[in-house]
């Protein structure tokens, strides 16, 4: 945000999986934007997977750009 701060944008929290998720829809139909899981590591949260979908065409299938190995402690 302008404070230089990271906001997430719809959130949940998976306690089992000890995983925060967030989905920031472009528009409301949810056919764009980005959806990303952080799993926490006893110390912070890691990005462990980003998909997106850059263009509204009413595709649901977003691409994955980013994917981690991430274990349970």
């Amino acid at each position: 945000d302008e404070d230089g701060r990271a906001r997430l944008i719809n959130p949940a929290w998976d306690p089992r999986r000890r995983v925060l998720s967030e989905f920031s829809k472009a528009r409301g139909l949810g056919d764009c934007g980005t959806i990303s899981d952080y799993g926490w590591d006893g110390r912070r949260f890691r990005l462990i997977l980003q998909q997106v979908m850059p263009e509204c065409r009413g595709a649901t299938s977003y691409i994955t750009v980013w994917r981690a190995g991430y274990g349970l402690r």
